[in-house]
């Protein structure tokens, strides 16, 4: 890989779970570094200080972060966008999306076909107004079905322990029956 200058990058990494906590921090270390590529999983995105203490790297404009998924919540990107400019240094964010990426793919969206790339204001606008009904309509009742399905099971739980406390073996064995 070349920049727009045409100068070799001198290191490509990748930051993702399968690292060791002292890859890890030595990765994050060196992501801020000029001629450093580093590819992150979206993990990465939250919590992570990526600390701008190349010279070089300030003098051009500091770390830029280009995010190539579609968050789903507001906060996360945002995080992401945190990512750039930690504690006063400079950076800049972008996103690219595939039009094929599988968090667009719930959104019914028909991009044209031309446009493999996806950015733009009017592009963030309507990707945020998709996913805010897609969470509306489908993923926020999804995790409230699914909530109610714990809380049946921890009042079972519940009663089970309760039975179990009190000694009433017949009912502690009567839920081990019908819920294991």
């Amino acid at each position: 890989l070349k920049s727009e200058e045409g100068q070799q990058f001198g290191r490509i990494q990748v930051l993702d779970a399968t690292i060791t906590d002292t890859a890890k921090t030595d990765r994050i270390r060196e992501t801020a570094t000029a001629g450093t590529i580093t590819l992150a999983t979206r993990s990465f995105g939250r919590g992570s200080d990526f600390l701008c203490l190349d010279p070089v790297l300030r003098e051009r404009g500091g770390l830029h972060v280009i995010q190539t998924f579609h968050s789903l919540l507001l906060s996360e990107e945002v995080q992401i966008k945190g990512r750039t400019g930690r504690q006063d240094d400079d950076g800049s964010y972008e996103k690219l999306l595939l039009k094929t990426e599988s968090n667009l793919k719930h959104l019914d969206i028909n991009w044209d076909q031309d446009q493999g790339f996806l950015s733009g204001e009017e592009r963030e606008n309507l990707l945020r107004e998709k996913t805010e009904t897609y969470l509306a309509t489908s993923y926020y009742p999804q995790i409230a079905k699914r909530k109610r399905a714990a809380l049946r099971k921890h009042e079972l739980t519940m009663q089970y322990l309760e039975n179990v406390r009190r000694g009433n073996k017949t009912d502690a064995l009567e839920y081990l029956k019908y819920h294991t």
